[in-house]
Formats: structure tokens, C-alpha cells, sequence
């Protein structure tokens, strides 16, 4: 295919097949976005955040990580309905493009992490949509969010200016998919690094305050007290002398203390006891600001409200953090890559039946009932658990108690021998 090569025919370059030329990026750490999101200014803590450097504070590391890989790791299905049911398309397009390859150099699952992570810190993730001569989709470009500029004119059409170079093509969202984190103007998503700058430029300075408090030695331990007036020879031999001996790697050993020294020790002071919390409430925040619960961040020193028990809060994670996730997905992706005349009759749908799976026990008890209970077949169980279909499975059970008579609904009377023994009589 030579969809790239049209696209940098278009922006003025030789077609080499080098996807450098059209400014893709390779991932969420070569952003550079201070002058697009005016991130020029300090924040109150003195630090300066940006979607780039805001990936150095660990919470925000860990919550963009959980939630770009949970995403990439949830199978992609696109599924067709016609008069006899719902099928699985593994032939569509669009399958190939979001369960398998997007493009020539990322899988699936680069793809996706990539969107998540470019969504998490900017609100903004830009795909350029390659076609074939047919006009169906054929590949997805990824750009970095500061090659793309988007405007909405007069008339209420969207506009997007794709920057190359010192080239720069205007095109609408025919040619570009646009995930948007929330918005406020309609066409443009908002960043949660820029909303929550001062939050993570206090973050950023706890961090850094940590990193220099370690390098200078940390916090006093103790110190050398006596009641003796000390000359300046003595002093200078004393502190030679216990630093020689009793720091660094001999920090732990027995000191000998002379002309009536003692050892004071010092107590960890009101100052170290708020930074540690400071730390704490940071991290809190920032996992707020994304709606990740903290035992999915390895903090578990407070009680959650997210349920108890693991299989409880994983699937309140799901429920309530990544389902709207996957439903912005879900209506961009079935919105840009399903043509027209197949909408309704044909959908991409994200399978998160993985992630909310009980454990094997009680999977197989609810099982039983939907098999028991007429709505499941064996076969469909078998589909839930990745194995084979076996003959016989799709037959449903009809439990005899469930069943219904046609003619004595049509008549009123029960299905009673004894009412068919009294009619007897009377004729």
C-alpha cells in the first residue's frame, strides 16, 4: 500500500516510506508540549509540569501505565447481526486494524497503549486514517499531539492542521480519528496534567525535595553532647574522627566516646513527619484525578470503598474507572471505522468478560444455572472458557416447569386428569 507515501506526497515530501517524515510519534515520553498547552509558567511550588515531565512522578507513571495496559489488553471484536443472530466478522477491516496491526511498525497492543497514555496526559489522541482506493481504512498513523492543531470555524465545521517539518496540511475528520478526553468546547479534549498542574507541581517538588534530603545525608540521627569546653584542635580531631569511623558503611558499628561525650539521639522532627505525608496525600490526589483506587497502586494503608475482597474491588476498577474508557472507544472507533451503510448491522465492541471473571468456583455455579435455567448452552459456556464447541452443545435445556400448554391456555382449564374425567361424564 502507499497510503504514506500520499500523505507525504500531500505534505510536500519524496516518498521514501519514512514515517519520521510525518511527524509520528514513538511514544508518550517524546511529547513536548509546553508552548501548545501554555505551560510556560511555574507552578506555586516553583515547579514546572508538563505532560512530558509529569510521567517522572511516579502516580502518575503507575495510574497512565494500569490504565493504557488494561485497555490494550482487552480483546477487540467486530461483530455483524443479521436475521439469525450475532456473528463474530474476523473478515471486516476493521478487525485486522484493531485486534491484529494498525500500521507497519506497531501491533495492537503498542497502538492502544499508546492512544491511552497520549489520552491520560494530554486529552488528545490524533490518527491519521489511511485508505485504499476503495475509501475503506486500510491504516492508522499515530501522531504526536503537538503535530495536530484542531479549530472549529464559523460554520461549525472542525478543522485539523497536520505540522510537518515547515509543512502543514488542513483536512477534516474524514482523513483524522480524534479520541477526545472530555471536552468543553465540543471539538477539543482537555488535559488532566494542565488541569491539575499544581497538584503535581507539588508532587514533583516532594519528590525532588526527598531526592536532595537523601543526597545530603538524610535526617540528623543524632548528636555529640558534653558538658567540657572543647578547643578547636579537639573539635576539628573529634568530628575527623567519627566521620572516619562511624558513617557510610560504619554507620552501624559500637562507638567509643571520649572526654565525656554522649550521644543524643534526634527523633524524626514535625517537618520529616509532614513531608512523609505530603508524599502520601500527593499520591492520593493523583489518583483521584484519574479515578484509579489505591489498591491498584499498591497503597493499601487506608480502608477503600471500592467493596472488600480482591474479586470486589477489581471489578469496582472495572466498573467504574475503565468502562467509560471503553465506551469512548467503543462510539469513536464505531463511528470512524464502520462505513455508513453498515452502522447498524455492524459494531466493534471491547470483550471485558476477562477482566471480570470470578473465580473458577463460581463461574461454574453461574454456569450451571444459566445452563440449568435454559438461557446458556454448552457450547456458549464453552466459548466463555476458549475451548471448542462439542456436537450436541448448542441445544438449550427447558426445564419441565417452565414449560406451558398451548391448549389449555387457549381452553383456561388446567391439565388436570380429573377435569378430563368430569367432562367425560357430563357428555
Amino acid at each position: 500500500m502507499k497510503i504514506v507515501d500520499t500523505l507525504m506526497r500531500t505534505l510536500g515530501y519524496t516518498p521514501q516510506r519514512q514515517y519520521k517524515d510525518i511527524t509520528v510519534s514513538d511514544g508518550a515520553t517524546e511529547i513536548s508540549l509546553d508552548d501548545y498547552l501554555g505551560l510556560l509558567t511555574a507552578t506555586s511550588s516553583g515547579e514546572y509540569i508538563s505532560p512530558g515531565n509529569a510521567m517522572g512522578v511516579t502516580a502518575v507513571y503507575a495510574c497512565v501505565g494500569l490504565l493504557s495496559e488494561t485497555l490494550a489488553q482487552l480483546p477487540v471484536k467486530v461483530y455483524r447481526v443479521d436475521k439469525t443472530g450475532r456473528h463474530e466478522d474476523l473478515t471486516h477491516p476493521a478487525y485486522r486494524l484493531l485486534a491484529v496491526r494498525p500500521n507497519e511498525w506497531q501491533t495492537s497492543f503498542d497502538f492502544r497503549v499508546m492512544a491511552m497514555q497520549l489520552l491520560c496526559l494530554t486529552g488528545n489522541f490524533y490518527a491519521w486514517k489511511g485508505r485504499d482506493n476503495k475509501g475503506i481504512v486500510r491504516e492508522l498513523l499515530p501522531f504526536s499531539t503537538n503535530a495536530v492543531s484542531v479549530q472549529q470555524d464559523e460554520n461549525w465545521n472542525v478543522k485539523y492542521t497536520v505540522h510537518a517539518k515547515d509543512k502543514h496540511v488542513v483536512t477534516t475528520s474524514k482523513d483524522i480519528m480524534h479520541v477526545k478526553y472530555r471536552t468543553l468546547n465540543g471539538y477539543e479534549g482537555i488535559s488532566p496534567i494542565a488541569w491539575n498542574r499544581e497538584t503535581l507541581g507539588l508532587s514533583s517538588a516532594a519528590r525532588k525535595h526527598g531526592a536532595l534530603f537523601f543526597k545530603n545525608g538524610a535526617t540528623l540521627k543524632g548528636a555529640l553532647t558534653t558538658d567540657q569546653q572543647l578547643t578547636q584542635e579537639a573539635y576539628d580531631r573529634i568530628k575527623t574522627a567519627w566521620e572516619t569511623n562511624y558513617s557510610g558503611d560504619n554507620k552501624f558499628k559500637t562507638a567509643l566516646l571520649e572526654s565525656g561525650l554522649k550521644y543524643q539521639p534526634i527523633t524524626m522532627s514535625n517537618e520529616d513527619a509532614q513531608f512523609i505525608q505530603t508524599r502520601q496525600l500527593s499520591d492520593e490526589e493523583i489518583a483521584r484525578i484519574y479515578r484509579v483506587p489505591l489498591h491498584e497502586l499498591q497503597m493499601n494503608s487506608k480502608t477503600t470503598s471500592w467493596g472488600t475482597g480482591i474479586e470486589s474491588m477489581s471489578r469496582g476498577f472495572i466498573s467504574r474507572t475503565m468502562l467509560p474508557w471503553i465506551t469512548l472507544f467503543e462510539s469513536v472507533l464505531n463511528n470512524e471505522l464502520i462505513p455508513e451503510n453498515e452502522q447498524g448491522t455492524t459494531y466493534i465492541k471491547f470483550n471485558v468478560e476477562g477482566l471480570l471473571r470470578a473465580n473458577l468456583e463460581n463461574r461454574y455455579k453461574a454456569y450451571q444455572i444459566g445452563i440449568n435455567s435454559g438461557f446458556l448452552s454448552a457450547n456458549e459456556v464453552r466459548e466463555k472458557e476458549d475451548m471448542n464447541p462439542r456436537d450436541g452443545g448448542d441445544e438449550y435445556l427447558t426445564p419441565m416447569n417452565m414449560t406451558s400448554n398451548e391448549k389449555d391456555e387457549d381452553t383456561g382449564k388446567e391439565d388436570n386428569p380429573k377435569n378430563e374425567a368430569s367432562d367425560e361424564e357430563n357428555s
